[in-house]
């Protein structure tokens, strides 16, 4: 009887070891790792923010700059080359008021290699002119240029016609400074029939979309001896301010 008991106490299975129960996340725990990781996201959306704006103001500085070098440039080329003397001169600097308040327009006769139209014939004197009108995206800066091929009428003739192109836009300013005869004047009249002596450029555009608008600024100065470009005229001994809109004569170094 005992021999049997302890062949049936051999003979049954041993139970195996119960595993622990696996333990699963809380709904607290499960909250806190998502609002980690909400947190996370938008801390990483905002410096891509960031980012983005940075390489957006820098997009616009450079497209301001090189846009007033270029119309900087632009105006100094065509007064390099400003047609001195004969019956077809033209320099004439004006002050007109607009809605946005007065600006400067001057105009001139130049001479150029660049064709106004690729396919047209056209000569290498041309009259050019730059004012200021008022777009969409505020005060822009224009230029005028008509070829003036096959000129047949007086020193007064005037024309209007020409392609006309945006130079600078938006810009802050557009002023013009004429020195002749130890004086500074905001306007040149064509009846002097010959340009300045000096011719002193003020351009700024300025880029509005930023919080602070910033305002990038050149000036182009130009001389002229009996008429004629030189280089000789250094612009640094004009020296030159405005005053309630006004041009005037500071020190002048002899």
């Amino acid at each position: 009887m005992v021999k049997r008991q302890k062949q049936q106490i051999r003979q049954e299975p041993r139970h195996p070891r119960s595993k622990p129960a696996r333990r699963a996340f809380t709904l607290i725990e499960m909250m806190v790792s998502a609002i980690l990781a909400a947190f996370i996201a938008l801390v990483a959306l905002a410096g891509l923010r960031g980012v983005i704006a940075a390489r957006a103001a820098v997009d616009r500085h450079s497209e301001a700059v090189d846009e007033l070098r270029i119309a900087v440039e632009q105006i100094r080329r065509d007064l390099v080359n400003v047609m001195p003397f004969g019956r077809s001169l033209r320099f004439e600097g004006l002050v007109e008021e607009a809605d946005f308040g007065s600006s400067s327009r001057l105009i001139f006769r130049t001479f150029s290699r660049d064709k106004a139209r690729a396919a047209e014939p056209e000569g290498d004197l041309y009259e050019v002119e730059y004012y200021v009108t008022q777009s969409a995206a505020g005060k822009a800066l224009m230029r005028r240029v008509c070829p003036m091929l096959g000129l047949t009428a007086s020193d007064q003739e005037k024309t209007d016609g020409g392609i006309v192109e945006v130079l600078a836009e938006p810009i802050a300013s557009f002023d013009i400074g004429y020195f002749d005869s130890g004086n500074w004047q905001t306007q040149w009249s064509a009846e002097n029939q010959r340009p300045p002596q000096l011719v002193l450029v003020n351009l700024a555009t300025v880029d509005s979309q930023r919080s602070k608008p910033r305002v990038y600024a050149r000036q182009v100065s130009a001389g002229f001896n009996q008429g004629t470009f030189t280089e000789e005229t250094n612009a640094s001994e004009f020296d030159w301010q405005t005053v309630e809109g006004q041009w005037q004569q500071t020190e002048t170094t002899q």
